[in-house]
């Protein structure tokens, strides 16, 4: 029993050091802490101190240049003050010197002003009607030239061979191509827009092209056409009538995006 008290006291005794050493590290750790948040604030008034301070520079330099630029503007506007003075002195002078001269002249210069605006208005009336005269004959020569392109177009549809097919599927790589950048291009933000849009008025372009190529073969079957050809004709012209072709004009890809 005796062995039992001792131990218990010494383990009490063991104990009571222990919370005394932990309580002087909390009380050392609570004055480092303490210095820490002083150490923090003195630096903290310093860094506010110095931006006071480079602030007042700041505005003192601002309110140095300002005052400079206002003394350069006094000075410019003296300077343009007196120009303006001496160009009014030189402009008064010479008008009292050429307003004797002025006054003789004015009838003769009223009457050549006169005939002066005259020719000029025949000339101009001239100039006008030959114009007009080289814009007709420019209009119709492009009208002809339109015609006769259009005339020798149909022509080369009409005939049936391998370079005609083969210009048709070109136009179509070019129309699946144009889709494909288009499609690309879905997502394009509404000032890049201008972009897309001319890709999509080309695509329609190509596609209206095949369609008029293949309208024109259908109307216009003769013996000149070899059936293999004229069956891949029959193919394209079937899948433009099922509607499965985009025309962008009527269904913008911005439908898609949204």
């Amino acid at each position: 029993m005796v062995f039992f008290n001792k131990t218990k006291k010494k383990l009490e005794e063991e104990r009571q050091e222990r919370q005394r050493l932990e309580n002087e590290l909390a009380e050392q750790q609570r004055k480092e802490k303490l210095e820490r948040q002083q150490m923090e604030q003195a630096m903290q008034r310093q860094r506010l101190e110095n931006e006071l301070a480079d602030r007042r520079y700041k505005e003192q330099l601002q309110r140095q240049q300002m005052e400079q630029a206002m003394r350069q503007l006094e000075d410019m506007e003296e300077e343009r003050q007196e120009r303006q003075r001496l160009e009014n002195e030189l402009a008064d002078r010479r008008y009292k010197e050429h307003l004797q001269r002025q006054q003789m002249e004015q009838a003769m210069q009223q009457l050549e002003n006169t005939r002066l605006a005259q020719a000029q208005l025949e000339r101009q009336e001239k100039e006008r009607q030959l114009i007009e005269r080289e814009k007709r004959q420019l209009e119709e020569k492009r009208l002809e030239r339109e015609a006769r392109q259009r005339q020798e177009k149909q022509r080369k549809i009409k005939e049936a061979s391998p370079e005609i097919l083969r210009s048709l599927r070109e136009l179509i790589r070019d129309k699946y191509r144009l889709d494909v950048e288009i499609w690309g291009l879905r997502g394009a933000r509404r000032p890049d827009r201008w972009l897309v849009e001319q890709k999509m008025e080309r695509a329609d372009a190509v596609m209206q092209e095949i369609m008029t190529m293949v309208g024109v073969w259908e109307d216009n079957r003769d013996e000149s056409w070899d059936p293999a050809e004229w069956e891949r004709v029959q193919d394209i012209h079937r899948r433009l009538q099922s509607g499965g072709i985009r025309i962008w004009a009527d269904s913008p890809i911005w439908n898609e995006a949204r």
